[in-house]
């Protein structure tokens, strides 16, 4: 068979094979997650009203602890095919699958095709699966950032630019993409010894940047309009952030950060440009998982470590490819054996499917038409313009009912009160618990939960019995119906 087609079946077999094995975990690896709740209430407001302000985030104003990129795209999407976390997970998915296919072309066509293997193994690690998997825009920025990456190494930096703007509208974490960026604006003017050189772009180029600097000022004009709301949620995300400890407090990260820089710079005065790239990019990766220190951004760690093996084999020579290799190998190996650390308890389950079973959401479902039926008789509410809200514990299990609550005039609440500012905060509390999660029902008790649910507590496990409780003098008391 011809290399090329030989190249182009196994590719195509790895596909398939990562695709039945994604698919595999039905998209329920992991459990919904409550950011995925939160993006994916903005994208139905987009959806329906063309606005990102949802109630169920907030009663008064739109939430902007994230960029609005990756909530317009999926609002767009629903409106197109409907409204589904499946269907969120499945645009991840295909991300995930074009990451994968950009890495595959970047080895191929700069590096050799035998590190294809590299970017296979980094690719079906179940911490770089997991983003596949989650609707959130970590993966968006592992796919424009390899845009971005690809671009500066077949210099042009006008484009790379223009993707790190747009990949901002997606996460702020883009603008490490600054770091490669520098590194192929060094390569530039190392080659071109005249400024007319330094500064060409095409029409194309310019276009592109035109556009992409557009979309970014519109996006700096709205923040500017709603300064106050950002201000505050980015004081909540830094303060959050800054009870952690820093990384640089780590032997591990700056030993790795001085290692990359080491490399860069031996790669920058060997004139191995692509080394020198890709180093840097492993760099703007690595500042990403941990600066940021989420445990959704294992996929930067992964793609970070891919990328300083991936320099380290553009590195080679005739004399050293052998001991480099063989360094590659173990370091790989050594890196598999302790990956299993990573992501502890998120691990995907082949036999305790996470997803709510459709008995238990029927069943879930039967007892919030029972209290909002007992609402109507309530004459207050019946004569009252406020819909009758739900509040969940478990902010990702809301979404499961979003359809059911549109259908029966329902307002759904993102989060489950813990500190009382208003009594009631909600007309019917639901706690969907863990099974790890232990006395739950006594826990809520201890935070008066009882004097913010109006009607009672529905409870349950995801696949398991459904209780109602009412509210009999401020405390949770078992209905018999």
């Amino acid at each position: 068979m011809n290399p090329n087609k030989a190249y182009t079946v196994l590719v195509i077999i790895l596909i398939i094979a990562m695709l039945i094995g994604i698919l595999g975990f039905q998209l329920n690896f992991p459990i919904p997650w409550k950011d995925e709740a939160s993006f994916i209430y903005q994208a139905i407001s987009w959806s329906e009203k063309n606005t990102l302000f949802s109630e169920s985030l907030s009663q008064n104003r739109t939430i902007m602890w994230m960029p609005p990129g990756y909530m317009i795209t999926l609002g767009v999407i629903y409106k197109i095919f409907g409204i589904s976390l499946e269907l969120a997970r499945y645009v991840s998915l295909i991300f995930f699958m074009a990451s994968f296919l950009i890495w595959i072309y970047i080895v191929k066509k700069y590096i050799s095709p035998v590190a294809i293997l590299l970017v296979i193994l980094f690719f079906i690690l179940p911490s770089s699966l997991v983003s596949a998997n989650v609707a959130r825009m970590d993966v968006c920025i592992v796919f424009f950032s390899l845009l971005c990456y690809l671009a500066i190494i077949k210099d042009y930096l006008t484009i790379a630019f223009g993707l790190v703007l747009v990949g901002i509208l997606y996460h702020f974490n883009m603008v490490y993409m600054s770091i490669p960026l520098l590194g192929g604006t060094l390569v530039r003017l190392h080659k071109n010894k005249s400024i007319k050189g330094f500064f060409y772009v095409n029409t194309f180029e310019l276009l592109f940047l035109l556009i992409s600097s557009v979309l970014f000022v519109c996006y700096c004009i709205y923040v500017l309009n709603n300064y106050a709301d950002f201000s505050n949620d980015m004081e909540t995300q830094f303060i959050r952030k800054l009870e952690r400890p820093a990384f640089y407090h780590s032997i591990q990260n700056v030993s790795f950060i001085t290692l990359l820089l080491l490399f860069a710079t031996f790669s920058y005065f060997k004139s191995n440009w692509i080394s020198l790239v890709t180093f840097l990019y492993s760099l703007a990766l690595f500042l990403m998982y941990a600066i940021g220190q989420e445990m959704w951004y294992a996929i930067f760690y992964n793609i970070s470590i891919l990328s300083f093996f991936v320099g380290l084999w553009a590195m080679q020579t005739a004399k050293t490819k052998t001991p480099l290799l063989t360094v590659i190998l173990i370091l790989t190996v050594i890196f598999f054996l302790k990956s299993n650390r990573q992501f502890s308890g998120m691990s995907p389950s082949f036999f305790d499917v996470p997803y709510m079973d459709i008995a238990t959401k029927l069943k879930i479902e039967g007892k919030i038409l029972e209290a909002l039926n007992e609402a109507k008789l309530n004459v207050k509410h019946k004569n009252s313009a406020q819909s009758f809200t739900i509040s969940f514990s478990g902010k990702g299990n809301s979404i499961f009912f979003y359809l059911f609550a549109k259908k029966n005039g329902i307002t759904l609440i993102h989060d489950l009160p813990e500190t009382i500012q208003k009594t009631p905060v909600a007309d019917l509390c639901i706690v969907i618990k863990r099974q790890q999660d232990p006395l739950w029902i006594s826990q809520y008790e201890k935070h008066k939960l009882p004097a913010a649910c109006k009607y009672g507590l529905i409870t349950s496990d995801r696949n398991s019995e459904v209780s109602f409780f009412r509210i009999d003098h401020d405390q949770f008391v078992l209905s018999d119906g």
